[in-house]
């Protein structure tokens, strides 16, 4: 595992993970920038992604450990804020739910906190790495991926999001993402006592899921959805809207997309729309 380190070390610091099979300059490389003016920024490079570090991932419950060990030792075990990018939700969960470091704002971006095991888990996560690799590689949308993405919609996106993809990944360090991941277990009712969690979501996702897996796993957090967005669609199409959002929730403000946004604070669900 890498770091990158931007802004004035004075600044509140601000943690940023990647997700699957992704880079840390591709996923955040158009909204450090606009981060540092308020903000120390550390991107995060998991093993296995990143060109300046030839180690294979062993697990996602390692990843989770050394950067523990990191904010511990860098930072004294608090940092301002981290955000996590799809998969690096996971990691940002089970920081919380070990509660070994301080976090004043904890982010997630379209974690979908999938859990399974045994054979189930294996056999998932075969058949996931098989048919994402070749789109690793290649950025085509055929065969079994074509099939389960229904939306002409979301192949475009699909499509366009292979710009953000990590193409040296290996085979090795891609099944072992999936299957790690899918097989760690977040624990349920985490209420860090001086976190504020927020969870973000495209509301072309499937909602219901996400938003009940949010709740079920933190349910102090305001959960965010995006109208009309896909996963961790303003992150790579609207990179300036997306640093708007950070900053206004590391800010403790409260964030409306201009398309639409549905909130969930606690037991409280409401629409917005900004108006010009």
């Amino acid at each position: 595992m890498r770091f990158y380190e931007f802004g004035n070390i004075d600044n509140p610091t601000v943690f940023l993970i990647h997700g699957t099979a992704s880079h840390w300059k591709l996923s955040f490389g158009q909204v450090v920038d606009g981060l540092t003016d308020e903000y120390h920024v550390v991107c995060v490079a998991m093993d296995g992604h990143d060109e300046n570090d030839t180690t294979e991932m062993v697990s996602i419950s390692d990843e989770t450990d050394k950067l523990e060990d990191y904010i511990q030792k860098e930072y004294n075990g608090k940092i301002y804020g981290i955000y996590g990018s799809s998969l690096g939700g996971s990691i940002v969960g089970k920081l919380l739910e070990k509660g070994n470091v301080c976090i004043k704002h904890a982010i997630t971006g379209s974690t979908d906190f999938d859990y399974m095991s045994g054979l189930s888990a294996v056999i998932c996560s075969k058949i996931a790495t098989h048919i994402f690799y070749k789109y690793v590689k290649t950025g085509e949308i055929k065969g079994i991926l074509n099939l389960l993405i229904k939306s002409e919609k979301s192949k475009k996106y699909l499509k366009d999001l292979h710009s953000g993809i990590y193409k040296k990944i290996t085979y090795k360090t891609l099944y072992r993402e999936y299957y790690t991941d899918l097989t760690m277990p977040i624990a349920d009712n985490i209420i860090p006592e001086k976190t504020h969690i927020h969870c973000i979501f495209g509301m072309e996702e499937d909602g219901d899921k996400l938003v009940n897996r949010y709740k079920k796993h933190f349910p102090k957090a305001e959960i965010i959805g995006l109208v009309g967005l896909n996963h961790e669609e303003l992150l790579f199409r609207e990179p300036e809207e997306w640093i708007h959002m950070i900053k206004t929730l590391l800010n403790h403000g409260e964030y409306n997309y201009y398309g639409g946004t549905q909130k969930i604070n606690g037991d409280l669900t409401y629409n917005s729309k900004s108006v010009s």
